[in-house]
């Protein structure tokens, strides 16, 4: 390519620099071109060699262009490598704690990850790790916590002993702790739950006690009827259930992270079964109002059945009369409550001589029973060993606050004293079931088996 360019700037000295010759060449063209637009209406001849010239040029110019296009990507590189070099020699080398100790931060939402509430408390107190680890341990902490003014606690649990946690400390290799079943709610799954109420004390419910009467005819130029709309209500007031479990920091240190799992599922565990349980039973003087409360005052919401050996006087027998009870209030029968040893006894309900009134075969433990088209569940929280419930459940509205949340601390009251870390859960739910009975909307049974 030298002795071309050389042809193309003549005797001149050859530029040195890849973008001085690209210059000198497009300066050429421009010069060519120039010419060849005086040559083209007086000489031919001239026109064809000075376009001849302008190939050759343009050709130099693309051979240019290309070995610019490389020298830049060299360029480019070798500055890159620098600047990576010089990033990297003004950090130490991570140490080995630091790779393992480093996490991503969790949400306050179900993300919640075995042993990263361990693992930030490591960190932030810990001498051996940089400001930077420290750093992102409290953050870490600062997303599982609002608070750390948490009262007065419950007992603590130290893991001294195999009953105060020993059996999960693996000294040696732990299977998965045995415990009893996480309680699973069927009222809190049919009931309608109304979130985002965090901000309010009292909710005012309205109610209309009259049924709905039919218009009536009205002759010409007669009177219409006239009617007034009454008006009744309930306030169902918000109420906070809480829960503190107390572990030892050095207990939650040799679980490897299994104390904390345990204590988050603890925590779970225990709000299922108060919401279940003031769902269906809250007093409702200084808490909610529940279901089975609400219709003990309402004697018209109970429906008679006399329990029998027999077909008539089964329980497949007493969800038709509640379900009947339902249907002559312009009510729905959405579902059954029984308590899960009556369920299962409603199941294999029968007679030597007539069978089974149900088909085992489609009553198995997976499968969901139904009766008539009424799905039945068993709920723990029932009071009334052989009782059922036959309703509308999506006109009782339950109400939440603020979602259900846990707090940490080791500092609050005398934790820091005893080497403790609290676990705080609290939601807020408020209920008054009197409204949807007093609408009709269930149906109770006393003694559906004999």
């Amino acid at each position: 390519m030298s002795g071309t360019v050389r042809d193309v700037f003549g005797g001149d000295p050859l530029p040195t620099g890849i973008e001085d010759q690209i210059g000198g060449i497009a300066s050429k063209i421009e010069n060519v071109i120039s010419e060849m637009e005086k040559a083209r209406d007086e000489d031919t001849a001239r026109w064809q060699a000075l376009n001849e010239e302008r190939k050759t040029l343009a050709g130099q110019l693309q051979e240019l262009k290309t070995a610019k296009d490389k020298a830049d990507i060299v360029a480019e590189d070798a500055a890159v490598r620098e600047e990576t070099k010089a990033l990297l020699s003004s950090l130490r080398t991570a140490s080995k704690a630091r790779e393992i100790g480093t996490m991503r931060a969790p949400s306050r939402s179900d993300e919640y990850r075995k042993g990263s509430f361990l693992q930030a408390i490591d960190q932030l107190s810990s001498g051996s790790f940089s400001g930077e680890a420290k750093a992102a341990a409290k953050a870490t902490l600062d997303a599982m916590s609002q608070y750390a003014d948490v009262p007065a606690y419950s007992k603590s649990t130290l893991g001294l002993t195999d009953a105060t946690g020993g059996w999960v400390i693996p000294n040696a290799i732990v299977d998965t702790l045995v415990k009893p079943a996480r309680y699973a709610s069927a009222i809190t799954r049919l009931v309608t739950t109304v979130p985002g109420m965090g901000n309010q004390y009292q909710i005012d419910i309205p109610l209309r006690l009259a049924a709905p009467t039919r218009a009536i005819v009205a002759p010409w130029g007669e009177l219409k009827e006239n009617k007034d709309l009454v008006y009744n209500g309930y306030t169902a007031t918000m109420y906070t259930l809480a829960r503190i479990y107390d572990i030892g920091k050095q207990f939650l240190r040799k679980s490897a992270g299994a104390a904390e799992a345990d204590v988050m599922g603890e925590l779970a565990h225990a709000f299922a079964l108060g919401e279940a349980y003031y769902i269906l039973q809250g007093a409702g003087t200084t808490e909610p109002y529940g279901l089975q409360t609400a219709l003990a005052t309402i004697p018209a919401m109970t429906v008679a059945h006399t329990a029998a050996a027999t077909l008539l006087g089964s329980a497949m027998t007493a969800i038709t009369v509640a379900s009947g009870a339902l249907a002559g209030r312009n009510r729905t029968p959405e579902a059954a409550l029984v308590a899960p040893a009556a369920y299962w006894t409603l199941v294999a309900a029968g007679s030597d001589a007539g069978g089974f009134y149900l088909d085992p075969t489609s009553t198995t433990p997976g499968g969901q029973l139904r009766i008539f088209g009424v799905p039945v569940f068993p709920e723990l929280q029932l009071a009334g060993a052989d009782d059922m419930i036959v309703g509308e459940f999506s006109a009782l509205k339950v109400y939440h606050g603020d979602a259900y949340r846990v707090d940490s601390t080791d500092i609050a009251g005398t934790r820091w004293d005893y080497n403790l870390v609290g676990f705080r859960g609290e939601m807020e739910m408020g209920l008054d079931a009197r409204p949807a009975v007093f609408a009709g909307a269930f149906s109770f049974i006393a003694d559906i088996l004999v």
